[in-house]
Parts: C-alpha cells; sequence; structure tokens
C-alpha cells in the first residue's frame, strides 16, 4: 500500500450523478411508490445513452450531467413495451430531447413483464444465479449502465428474509 501514499490516484469519473465509473458499481432510486422513480430512471438511461444531461429543461438547468455516451440495457418488469414506447415517445417531443431518435444502438429497452428470475434459492437454502442472470450478463457485457426495474420483481427470494434481502 505505500505506493498508493507516493502515487497521486486518477480522477474519479462518474457514469451519472455520484454513481462511480467502476466495474461492479450500483446504485438504488429509492422512494415511496407514486413518486415517478421509474420515470427518473428513463431519463438517466436517456441521458446515459445519449451522452446528454440528465432531465435537462429548456433554461439549461438539469439533475445530473452524463459524461460519456454508452450503450444502457434498461429492464423493466412493470411496464410493457407499448407503455415504454409511448413514455420515450413523450420525452423525445420535448424541446432539447430530438436526440432521443438516434439512440437505438445505445439503448435496449427490454420489457419483462415479472417474467424474467435473476436470483433463486436453491432446496438447501443458499443463493443461486440463473441461466436469465448468465444470458443478461453476456447480452449486457460492455454496456456503461445496467438499469433494473423494479429489482425487488426479478429476484425468487423471500424478501422478508435478512440473508436473502442484501443478496
Amino acid at each position: 500500500y505505500r505506493s498508493r501514499f507516493q502515487t497521486k490516484p486518477a480522477k474519479q469519473s462518474f457514469i451519472v450523478g455520484h454513481l462511480p465509473d467502476e466495474p461492479g458499481s450500483y446504485g438504488l432510486i429509492i422512494g415511496p411508490d407514486g413518486v415517478r422513480k421509474s420515470w427518473l430512471a428513463l431519463y438517466i438511461a436517456i441521458a446515459v445513452a445519449g451522452g446528454q444531461p440528465v432531465a435537462e429543461g429548456p433554461t439549461g438547468y438539469n439533475l445530473w450531467s452524463a459524461p460519456s455516451q454508452g450503450r444502457v440495457v434498461y429492464i423493466t418488469s412493470e411496464d410493457s413495451a407499448a407503455v415504454m414506447h409511448r413514455r420515450v415517445w413523450n420525452i423525445a417531443q420535448m424541446l432539447g430531447y430530438e436526440f432521443v431518435e438516434s439512440l437505438d444502438e445505445y439503448l435496449d429497452i427490454l420489457p419483462t413483464y415479472s417474467g424474467l428470475t435473476l436470483l433463486s434459492t436453491e432446496k438447501d437454502g443458499s443463493i443461486a444465479q440463473t441461466s436469465e442472470f448468465k444470458e443478461l450478463v453476456e447480452y449486457a457485457r460492455g454496456s456503461r449502465l445496467i438499469i433494473i426495474d423494479p429489482l425487488a420483481d426479478v429476484f425468487d427470494l423471500d424478501e422478508n428474509g435478512n440473508r436473502e434481502g442484501r443478496a
């Protein structure tokens, strides 16, 4: 560790806000039902995919800047493809969001309608990755950001179990 005190570290970069741009980093959007967490997640996805500020308004004010463009995989288990199409369409109609029309190669929206299970509980009580988890890892490899909305819907775990809730 001695060299770590003698060498200046690289400047910290962020995907968006204060979410570190490092493999394995994660963040959560937490709030009560109905406060538009999914809309915020979609704005973040669009911003990162387009390399644009998050939720920039006509006055130029925004929540966060997106430092650099990258592929985003957005998995939603609550909303259908039609609902997500309407949401993206509505955002694209806003002043300053014309770039949304060119995000096909950077933004993958995957509606699963709760049909996706990434982790499950084995008979012995251990937690295991599913084949869907492994497929998702391969599909999303190289992505700058993966959004799972809502996270609880993709785990076949006892949400009241202390050990499983921390997985």
